[in-house]
């Protein structure tokens, strides 16, 4: 197994459970990036507790591991994975090589498919079991579930539903590559869309664009990822849930700045609505945002070196 994040860690658990007494497990995994949750020790310490091995790089072609492929593995299963697997190593299982995704393939090949669907407003996700192929994502099918995102829900929630659409798929196709029933179904070429890497700085909020659009790039990083940020002057300040009043029709709204302040929250302007903040995180640590934006003065938006209208006035 090739496996990355927690959910590979929960698939992982997963195979530990319903692997044969004679299946032996080797698993590769790579280091975190600093702004993602942990995952390396939890499955360096499954990789203990259940005597396989388990070994932390991004490169599997690496001459260290030669003799693991040359030995023609049964079965490799990728979960997670962002690095190139070379064909020789994919086409060393004798069963085959099956990816994971987390979209309904055609649909979002490519980087943070959970993270698009959420930001660009989408219904839906997926998870897809597929075998791998040299173009990215392009793979025949075996196995999906179509799992749906609520208008209120955040990626926290969302990732939750696609990893138990994971296990789930884990589970049936384990049995079914075991035995041999194998039926794989083409991808639609022509129905394909696909998504680009993201990295934190992509998640400045725009206070120009709508409040919903505004609030689905929240929705798509928030916990357990960092956040969508903006500025009060040079103050970054990271939000991580905010609600929309549309209560009252405004037809003169500067982006960003704030309208209104109350003991509920601070309300600030989306280019057609009002966004409600409850709280912020400065340098980590949640503040009520009233205690944090105290006027009606000051305007979110890109990092300036002003020290006047926008000094940030928490204490």
């Amino acid at each position: 197994m090739l496996v990355a994040a927690d959910r590979g860690v929960r698939c992982l658990e997963r195979m530990l459970e319903i692997k044969g007494t004679d299946d032996q497990l080797t698993v590769f995994t790579f280091k975190e990036t600093p702004w993602e949750p942990k995952f390396v020790d939890k499955i360096l310490n499954l990789s203990k507790l259940n005597d396989f091995q388990a070994f932390v790089t991004s490169k599997v072609d690496n001459e260290d591991y030669q003799k693991i492929w040359e030995q023609k593995p049964d079965l490799i299963l990728v979960i997670g994975w962002r690095y190139l697997i070379p064909k020789r190593i994919y086409d060393a299982a004798k069963i085959g090589c099956f990816v994971f995704h987390d979209s309904l393939l055609p649909e979002y090949r490519g980087f943070s498919p959970t993270v698009w669907s959420i930001r660009n407003g989408e219904k839906y996700t997926g998870a897809t079991l597929f075998k791998i192929v040299e173009a990215m994502d392009e793979g025949p099918i075996l196995l999906q579930r179509k799992v749906t995102i609520n208008d209120d829900e955040y990626i926290g929630e969302v990732v939750e539903k696609v990893t138990n659409a994971y296990l789930d798929i884990l589970q049936r196709a384990y049995i079914k590559l075991k035995s041999g029933d194998i039926n794989l179904n083409e991808q639609d070429n022509c129905t394909a869309t696909y998504t680009c890497k993201v990295k934190p700085e992509d998640f400045e909020i725009d206070w120009s664009k709508s409040a919903h659009d505004i609030k689905n790039l929240i929705r798509s990083y928030s916990h357990p990822y960092p956040g969508a940020h903006t500025y009060l002057g040079e103050q970054k300040l990271t939000l991580f849930n905010i609600e929309i009043d549309t209560s009252n029709n405004y037809v003169g709204l500067i982006p960003g700045r704030i309208v209104k302040i109350e003991k509920r929250g601070v309300f600030v302007a989306a280019s057609n609505a009002l966004i409600l903040i409850k709280d912020v995180y400065v340098n980590g640590q949640k503040h009520l945002a009233k205690d944090v934006l105290k006027s009606i003065n000051l305007t979110l938006g890109k990092k300036t070196h002003c020290h006047c209208d926008n000094k940030p006035e928490y204490s």
